[in-house]
Formats: C-alpha cells, structure tokens, sequence
C-alpha cells in the first residue's frame, strides 16, 4: 500500500488502541462489544453511512476505498485511498487540534498555524516535519470555489521518513462548516490534483 499509508494506519491504530483501551477500563466487556468495537472498527457498510453526511456515497466510485472513520477529541475523520495511484483523502471536520479554516487557509500566517497544529499533534506516534507551502489556489467543489494550499511535509515514524507533497483544502459545507476540511497527499513527485478533483465532485453541498 505504500509508505504513506503504512504511517496513516499505524496512526490510526494507535489512537484506536487509547481509545479501546479506555473503554475497557471505563466499562465492562459488554460495553465495549456493543458501543466500542461498533464506532471504532466500524464495518464498511457503516462507514459509508456516516460519510453521507459529506460525501455522496452512493455514487462514489468504487475505485475510491471508504477505509475508516474516527472521531477523537472532537475531530472526526473520514478517510478515503484511491486504489488506482494509493492516493489518500480525508475528509476533517476539526475540532481544537486543528485550528485551519477557510478564514486563514490563505493567510500570510498560515506556515506559522502548520507548525502549531504539527505540535499540536505530538502525541501521535509520528512527526510532520518541514513543511513548507508551495502554493495557493482554489480548487472547484459542487459548484463553488474553495480555498488551498499546496503543502509539502516530512512524515517521520519509527525512525524512518517519508516525503509527502498534496493539498489542504477548506470545504464549505452547507455554506457553514468553516472547519470541514480536506487533506489529499501521495508520496512527494506521486500526487495527482486530478485525483483529488474527481473526488471533490462527490463531496455534497
């Protein structure tokens, strides 16, 4: 699947084992067979149906893998690899930790909030490192023109790093999540922004 997605699942599955982990302490194992296992690992079915609240899954192709959906600390992530170039897209609505929106995406203190919202991200058993925008944009999305950077970053897991290129891209969500975002990123010299079009025409008004 790629280095890239090796970081994201290794990620993804720490967060899911602190999060399991508590339910466990917190309640019994029927509690966690019955509210925790079904939010945490979710079957495909119930993915697509939680990402209906932003994407039209009905008509998503298949060549686009709905692989999970979390919701930590307020930010909940929707999480999509296209199969064809295994490039991944998420879809944030974000809370605390990720203070980007549509007001400052293309403001000039944006590399300042990247950095902030690196550290904010410290705990996770990875580093983004060295990012740096390359550009500024809009990008269409169901008939409007939504705001973006071009961002490239390296991702350090275990020792080992990753060059990652892609966009971050404000969404306009019924007019009014100014915190909805979207993240597309490949491997440096692998992104493909026709990719992240094609998906952006199923992202609902």
């Amino acid at each position: 699947m790629g280095c890239l997605w090796h970081v994201i699942r290794e990620t993804v599955s720490f967060i899911i084992g602190v999060i399991a982990l508590i339910c466990l302490i917190v309640g019994a194992y029927t509690i966690y067979e019955k509210i925790c296992t079904d939010y945490i690992f979710p079957s495909e079915a119930k993915v697509r149906k939680r990402a209906e609240q932003f994407i039209n899954t009905e008509k998503l192709p298949k060549y686009f893998e709905l692989k999970n959906y979390i919701s930590v600390m307020g930010t909940h992530v929707i999480i999509a690899n296209n199969i064809r170039n295994n490039q991944k897209i998420a879809v944030i609505k974000a809370g605390k930790i990720i203070n980007i929106t549509k007001d400052n995406i293309h403001s000039k203190n944006i590399d300042s909030i990247l950095e902030k919202t690196a550290a904010n991200l410290s705990y996770l058993p990875l580093e983004v490192s060295r990012i740096k925008v390359t550009q500024k944009g809009f990008i269409k999305s169901s008939g409007h023109s939504l705001p973006y950077i071009k961002v490239n970053a390296q991702v350090i897991h275990k020792n080992k790093g990753i060059n990652v290129e892609g966009i971050i891209g404000a969404l306009n969500h019924n007019n009014k999540d100014k915190n909805l975002l979207l993240f597309s990123f490949n491997e440096t010299n692998k992104y493909k922004q026709k990719t992240t079009e094609n998906f952006l025409k199923y992202i609902k008004k």
